[in-house]
C-alpha cells in the first residue's frame, strides 16, 4: 500500500450525510490507459473521503490552491466519458466537479471546492484510490521528515546573491528556491529545469519515477529536456501545462498573482504543450513555435503578445545548481 500525507490549515469536518456517485461509460481505451469506473464520497466519523475506482492502479497528482480554496486531484492516463458533478454541499465543502481532458494521454480531474482550507491524505490499494479530508487536530501518520541538501554557492558569486534553498524528502519530492540569480535543477534522466530569480519550484515524481510534476505559485521557470513516452506537468494556481512525449521540450513559463500566465516556446523546441484551466473546462494547445499569454486564469482571454520577461533573465554569472532525484523504484 502506498500512502502520502499532507498538512494545511484545517478545520474539523463533520461527516457528510449526502453521498454522490458518478460512473464512467464504457469507452475504448489503450492498454496503458485506466478507465474510471466510479467516483463517490464516503462519509466517516473522522471526515469524508473521495473514493476513485479505476480499471488499473493510478497514482494521483494533488495540488491545494487558495483564493478560492480547492483541492485539485489529477488522475494521469485515466479516462472518464464526460464531465460530471457530485451534487452535495456542507459547511466545509461547496461541491465536487469532475472533468475529462482529451489530452494524450487523457487526464481525469477531480476538483473539490472548499468553503475553508483543510488537510488531506491519500492511500491506494490496487484499483481503489482514497483521498481523505482531514483536520490537523486528527492524529494521522506524519509525512517523512525532510532531508535538507546543502546549499550550493557558485563560483564568482557572493553569499548574498546565493539565497537558494534546496530540500528533498524520502518520498522523492524536492524543492528549490532561487534568490537573485537563476538556479538550475539537473534531472537524473537528462535535461534541466531553470528556476528564475525569486521563484520556488517543487518537484514530484510518479510512482514509477518516470513522470514529473512541477508546481509553482508565482514566478518563472524554464524546462529544457526531451521525453519519449513520459508525460510531465507544470502546475500554476490557475493552469496545468502538460508536456506529453515524445519530443524536445524547451519552454518558458511565468505566472503572477492575477492569474496571468505565459507559455513561450524556446529555441530547439519540437513539441506542443496542452494548457488547461484548473477552475474551468478550457484547454489550448500551444504549438511548438508559439508563444501565448493567458490572462485572468482563462483560456479564452489569451494573446500572442507576451511580455519579453516571460522566463528567466539573461545572466552572465555562473548559475546555481541542484539535483532533483526521483524516488527509488
Amino acid at each position: 500500500m502506498r500512502q502520502s500525507f499532507h498538512y494545511l490549515t484545517a478545520v474539523f469536518l463533520s461527516p457528510i450525510l449526502a453521498v454522490g456517485i458518478v460512473s464512467a461509460q464504457t469507452t475504448p481505451i489503450t492498454p496503458s490507459t485506466a478507465r474510471v469506473r466510479s467516483i463517490k464520497v464516503i462519509p466517516g466519523s473522522d471526515g469524508p473521503a473521495v473514493e476513485v475506482i479505476t480499471t488499473q492502479p493510478v497514482a494521483p497528482q494533488i495540488l491545494t490552491l487558495m483564493n478560492p480554496s480547492r483541492l485539485v486531484i489529477d488522475l494521469p492516463q485515466a479516462y472518464l466519458s464526460s464531465p460530471k458533478t457530485i451534487d452535495f454541499r456542507s459547511d466545509q465543502i461547496n461541491g465536487i466537479r469532475i472533468n475529462q481532458f482529451q489530452n494524450n494521454p487523457p487526464i481525469t480531474r477531480v476538483v473539490v471546492d472548499l468553503a475553508k482550507p483543510i488537510g488531506y491524505s491519500w492511500d491506494a490499494a490496487g484499483n481503489r484510490l482514497m483521498i481523505r479530508l482531514r483536520s490537523l487536530e486528527q492524529k494521522i501518520a506524519p509525512e517523512p521528515a525532510q532531508q535538507t541538501a546543502t546549499t550550493l554557492a557558485p563560483v564568482g558569486m557572493t553569499k548574498s546573491n546565493a539565497l537558494v534553498q534546496t530540500s528533498q524528502s524520502t518520498t522523492g519530492a524536492s524543492s528549490l528556491t532561487a534568490g537573485s540569480d537563476t538556479a538550475t535543477m539537473h534531472l537524473p534522466r537528462g535535461g534541466e529545469i531553470k528556476v528564475c530569480p525569486g521563484t520556488t519550484v517543487s518537484v514530484n515524481y510518479s510512482q514509477n519515477g518516470h513522470d514529473m510534476l512541477l508546481a509553482m505559485n508565482r514566478g518563472s521557470l524554464e524546462a529544457h529536456y526531451s521525453l519519449e513516452t513520459s508525460a510531465d506537468s507544470v502546475m500554476t494556481p490557475d493552469f496545468r501545462i502538460l508536456f506529453a512525449g515524445p519530443g524536445e521540450f524547451h519552454y518558458a513559463i511565468s505566472a503572477d498573482t492575477r492569474g496571468n500566465t505565459c507559455v513561450r516556446s524556446l529555441s530547439g523546441n519540437t513539441a506542443s504543450a496542452i494548457v488547461s484551466e484548473l477552475m474551468g473546462e478550457g484547454t489550448y494547445q500551444v504549438k511548438s513555435s508559439e508563444q501565448v499569454e493567458f490572462q485572468g486564469g482563462q483560456i479564452a482571454a489569451r494573446s500572442t503578445a507576451i511580455s519579453p520577461d516571460c522566463g528567466c533573465p539573461v545572466s552572465t554569472q555562473p548559475m546555481l545548481t541542484a539535483n532533483a532525484q526521483p524516488p527509488a523504484i
